[in-house]
């Protein structure tokens, strides 16, 4: 149907009733003050400054310093009022919102514990989980029931993940969620 680019889950339009909203997890409703880039850039000067050029010793060393920064620090929500007034507006038309990551459901208790850093019970929502094996296009027609919905709407910050969705459902109305310093 259509992309729209989104600051704030405000701009989302729900017309009709019973719609099935599909939610991404990270850099979607939340976010670390420094994100993957900040961490990727510190990987390339410390690897330059051994003569490591390796691309894959570098994303490596930079998915472990992100990691660790994890550990210590909350996430944040990117906007908490404008996605309570969107769950509220769900509910008024019957609907439902479910969420869809790329993330590994081993990791589950990460999840579960990023919810409540940023104001949500976990145990409120469905968690579709891909473990990066498979597209959120591919594992939403597999896997989610949309038929007994009239509006499907998928929200999320990757352009990848929302063309696999448009490849596999071109019906579906998409967002990708832009983070803005109005809302940080």
């Amino acid at each position: 149907m259509f992309i729209q680019n989104i600051n704030t889950f405000n701009q989302i339009i729900l017309e009709k009733e019973k719609p099935l909203v599909i939610c991404d997890i990270d850099e979607t409703i939340l976010y670390y003050e420094k994100n993957k880039q900040y961490f990727y850039k510190l990987a390339e000067n410390i690897c330059k400054t051994q003569d490591i050029q390796d691309k894959q010793v570098i994303n490596n060393l930079a998915y472990i310093l992100f990691d660790d920064y994890k550990e210590e620090n909350k996430p944040l929500h990117t906007d908490y009022d404008g996605f309570i007034d969107l769950l509220k507006r769900i509910n008024l038309l019957d609907g439902k919102l479910i969420f869809l990551t790329s993330r590994n459901k081993f990791y589950e208790f990460y999840a579960k514990k990023n919810f409540n850093d940023v104001g949500l019970n976990y145990d409120d929502f469905i968690v579709h989980y891909t473990d990066a094996k498979i597209s959120k296009g591919e594992y939403i027609h597999k896997f989610i029931q949309t038929d007994k919905y009239s509006d499907i709407i998928f929200i999320d910050d990757r352009d990848d993940c929302i063309n696999s969705v448009l490849d596999y459902m071109p019906y579906i109305n998409c967002y990708k969620f832009i983070i803005s310093s109005d809302n940080i």
